[in-house]
């Protein structure tokens, strides 16, 4: 009698197993890849399930893994992400997982930039007009379309077509 609280612990505990999944992750040279993406996806429907990330060494492990089928996906920046499907009864240590190298490459990065029209510095407006519209015409019509005010009565091409 003084047993049996025992026995129902081990009937529970062994009613709900639960797995631990262990790997290693290298790329094609055994080099070991650290921080890696380990997802398991359960089966038949793909539902995520568990998710963790390989160590400094290359180590991952997923713990508390319930019996079943699952795919498990394994991905590392530039490199090719594995697939694998796999079975989940016992305690489970895939062993070496290598990813190969992703090859593909850019052919080139262009980054373009323009300067704003108008930039407001200390105690001034400056118009930056060369290679645009605005830069084909006279001061006048420049003024006018970027509609500028001042503090003076009048703007400071009146006083200049005034001379």
């Amino acid at each position: 009698m003084k047993h049996l609280p025992f026995f129902i612990f081990r009937l529970v505990l062994s009613t709900t197993a639960q797995n631990d999944l262990t790997g290693t992750i290298f790329n094609n040279q055994k080099e070991l890849l650290p921080y890696s993406n380990i997802v398991l996806f359960k089966m038949p429907d793909g539902v995520f399930y568990k998710a963790s990330y390989s160590d400094e060494n290359g180590k991952f492990k997923i713990a508390n893994c319930s019996n079943g089928d699952y795919t498990l996906q394994v991905s590392s920046v530039g490199y090719v992400p594995l697939s694998r499907k796999l079975t989940l009864n016992l305690t489970t240590d895939l062993g070496t997982i290598i990813l190969s190298e992703n090859t593909e490459e850019l052919d080139a990065v262009l980054v373009t930039a323009n300067r704003p029209t108008r930039d407001k510095k200390a105690g001034r407006l400056v118009f930056n007009v060369e290679n645009t519209v605005l830069s084909t015409g006279n001061m006048q019509n420049l003024l006018k379309k970027h509609q500028v005010f001042f503090r003076r009565k009048e703007p400071i091409w009146y006083k200049i077509l005034q001379r």
